[in-house]
């Protein structure tokens, strides 16, 4: 099979080629990269900056999949307290850290002490 790639195109891959890795071996790359994608499925790419401020706002490790991003994500907005999970919205994850962040705490510190204030008026508030 032979393919026409248009000029502007191969122009974009051209900075990034070498005799090692000519063009075409950087096309045929990017092509296999994204193979296993649907081609009319809806793709958010993340480059190299983006990837390294999310790892940076995730605190852990290098993320490697969109699975690793979802998991990160809902870990860091879901709060469980004793056994009872509380998500929290984006808005409300802002919040809390700036709040914690203001105090100098961490996110997580400010939580326990909450909760341990929560605890001693929990039967105030459950009206038993």
């Amino acid at each position: 099979m032979r393919l026409t790639i248009p000029d502007d195109l191969v122009e974009v891959f051209q900075p990034q080629a070498s005799a090692k890795e000519p063009v075409e071996k950087l096309l045929l790359q990017q092509l296999t990269k994204f193979s296993h994608v649907p081609v009319r499925d809806r793709v958010l790419i993340i480059d190299g900056a983006a990837r390294d401020d999310l790892e940076q706002l995730l605190h852990g490790p290098s993320l490697t999949t969109a699975a690793d991003l979802v998991n990160r994500v809902r870990a860091l907005i879901d709060v469980k307290i004793e056994g009872v999970n509380v998500a929290l919205t984006l808005a409300q994850l802002e919040q809390l850290v700036g709040r914690a962040e203001k105090l100098g705490k961490t996110p997580e510190a400010l939580i326990e002490e909450t909760v341990a204030q929560m605890a001693t008026q929990f039967f105030d508030y459950a009206s038993i």
